[in-house]
């Protein structure tokens, strides 16, 4: 599962068919406006919504990806805010068929995700071993993200449902925050048992954006050494045994960096055969 945020400009836009306006994190339709005390400009303006974060899921061969969820936020978040939002978001992606066709929906949207999709067990958990009921329903794991369902097994359907094994998030504090936080939970055995197997880590593309723009408009610490794009072109460009060196094994146009979005200059640089 990888989650992606862009900013929003706040404002607010008329929607002709439900009456209302949308772009704030309540609906603010006519009775809203007549309704004493009468609404402050400031009042609605910290309602706006400001980021839009959306979730999409991908297979582990990498061959199909569908969006599932949208976040909104009106205020920065902290690194704690992320990471239990990211839980919850997991515990709610891994809600299995049978229990979102029952489940109560408002707009195309599950209203009680998770509630009622119960896979724990207080005395597997104890024991650290399947107890004799689980073995007697069909239950293999302890692992709640590799159990079926109370539902299910009652109601004698099949619990199919997805497990979240990783996911990828860009490098934000936040977000950064969150992730560390998460991964800290999970080396000191204190993590939730619906997420234990999932793993955080970073998009690699927004990583390369990083590196991209540190070795060009700051410094790279390389073994002990602080190094930088325009070192590297001048060296390359010096009639000298470095020199000679370098323009064997960097292109012109890696230390030219021409293409501001381009990450190859990034990825030739820090390569092996690179000096």
């Amino acid at each position: 599962m990888s989650r992606d945020g862009i900013g929003l400009k706040p404002e607010l836009n008329f929607d002709p068919i439900r009456k209302i306006l949308v772009g704030a994190n309540f609906d603010i339709d006519i009775d809203y406006i007549k309704k004493p005390p009468y609404p402050r400009y400031k009042n609605i303006k910290r309602c706006n919504d400001k980021d839009a974060n959306t979730l999409v899921l991908t297979d582990l061969e990498n061959k199909v990806s569908l969006p599932v969820g949208l976040d909104y936020s009106k205020h920065s978040q902290t690194g704690e805010e992320v990471k239990t939002l990211l839980e919850k978001r997991i515990e709610e992606v891994q809600m299995c068929t049978g229990c979102i066709e029952h489940s109560q929906s408002t707009g195309q949207v599950v209203a009680d995700a998770n509630v009622s999709c119960i896979r724990y067990c207080e005395i597997c958990s104890e024991q650290s071993e399947v107890c004799d009921q689980c073995k007697r329903e069909g239950q293999t794991s302890i692992n709640p993200q590799l159990r079926a369902c109370r539902n299910c097994i009652d109601n004698k359907v099949r619990c199919s449902r997805l497990a979240i094994i990783a996911v990828i998030h860009d490098c934000e504090q936040k977000n950064k925050t969150a992730m560390e936080k998460i991964v800290e939970a999970k080396m000191n055995n204190c993590l939730k048992t619906e997420i234990s197997l999932t793993n955080v880590g970073p998009d690699a593309v927004h990583i390369g954006k990083y590196l991209t723009g540190s070795l060009s408009n700051w410094w790279l610490l390389v073994d002990d050494f602080r190094i930088n794009l325009v070192i590297l072109r001048i060296l390359r460009q010096i009639d000298s045994p470095t020199g000679k060196v370098l323009r064997d094994v960097i292109s012109l146009d890696s230390v030219q960096r021409k293409d501001r979005q381009a990450m190859e200059s990034v990825a030739e640089i820090s390569s092996k055969r690179s000096p």
